[in-house]
């Protein structure tokens, strides 16, 4: 009857005064928290309302404090069991010893030898370097490719930093402990890979501008190369007369050139004459031993015929006395 009206011609009048969603929003929850009582009436009222204030859909069977409050129904939700007693894991520390496993590792996956920085060979190097470390059953690791590369960068940094801080400050090399050492020597290998890397980049880099450069001649016309020719001509003439304006620069490289030829040849000549001093020396020893063998052999000549006479003596007086028997 009339208070099932009320609410009616209140609301009505609240789509009228209010000048926006905002307001609806507010002063409609003031006009559900002060309805007198609750009918179907009242429901559909409070879900005209509602509608307009939450995204919830009502019907004339929702309990009227679901509509009425929402903001204060939701303390009194039931949070799951699960929910509470989840807790985030403990982030992985790191110590000395899991950085001498961490230097370990790395120098058995090899990680900078054939691989560029930021590249997918590189990344997965450091992910099976993370992997191994993971594995691990006398120290914890929680790691991935990203900590372990981040970690490294760091402990290579500080080290480069206290090695340029102790030349700086005294110029002597301090004792070093395992870990520096073992980071001393990746640091040897990472720069050393990229310095290889970064001549085999030069290297294509200026072989790709010599095959341009060749492309450009093939292609060109003969006018083209016509000009080129002359602008070359032009800018070789330019050296010259650069070179002849810087004439007593010339005369004196020509002249300390002289110099050295000279001082060159001097000693050119001084060793070619010990050669022949040795070669002389050596064919005066080679004679010598060769008359001392002929002197042996004809000392050794003539015993041998003395003793051939000697034994031609004996066989003839042998004979001889043979012979005066008979």
């Amino acid at each position: 009857g009339g208070k099932s009206r009320a609410p009616a011609n209140e609301v009505a009048k609240l789509k009228k005064s209010c000048a926006s969603i905002t307001d609806l929003k507010i002063r409609g929850r003031d006009i559900l928290g002060r309805l007198p009582e609750v009918n179907l009436t009242t429901l559909t009222c409070a879900q005209e309302v509602a509608r307009k204030c939450h995204p919830v859909l009502l019907s004339s069977r929702t309990p009227f404090r679901l509509c009425c409050r929402p903001e204060e129904n939701v303390s009194n939700m039931s949070v799951p069991a699960e929910a509470k007693k989840s807790k985030s894991p403990k982030p992985m520390i790191w110590n000395e010893e899991k950085d001498e496993l961490l230097c370990r590792e790395i120098f058995a996956v090899d990680v900078f030898s054939g691989t560029k920085r930021s590249t997918v060979a590189r990344g997965a190097k450091w992910e099976k370097v993370a992997e191994n470390l993971n594995k691990q059953q006398d120290v914890f690791f929680k790691v991935d490719k990203r900590a372990v590369r981040d970690r490294y960068n760091n402990l290579s940094r500080e080290l480069r930093k206290k090695i340029k801080n102790e030349e700086k400050a005294s110029g002597i090399e301090t004792e070093m402990t395992n870990l520096e050492n073992a980071l001393e020597d990746l640091i040897e290998r990472e720069d050393a890979a990229e310095s290889e890397n970064r001549a085999v980049d030069d290297q294509k880099k200026q072989d790709r501008e010599n095959a341009a450069d060749m492309r450009n001649r093939a292609m060109e016309s003969l006018g083209q190369t016509k000009k080129r020719k002359e602008s070359d001509d032009i800018e070789n003439e330019g050296r010259k007369l650069k070179k002849r304006s810087n004439g007593n620069a010339t005369v004196a490289y020509l002249r300390e050139k002289n110099e050295r030829l000279q001082e060159f040849r001097k000693e050119e000549l001084e060793v070619k004459r010990m050669q022949l001093e040795k070669e002389e020396n050596f064919m005066k020893v080679m004679m010598s031993q060769q008359q001392q063998q002929q002197k042996q052999m004809q000392e050794f000549q003539a015993m041998m015929n003395m003793q051939v006479r000697q034994q031609s003596d004996l066989m003839l007086a042998l004979v001889t006395k043979l012979i005066d028997k008979h």
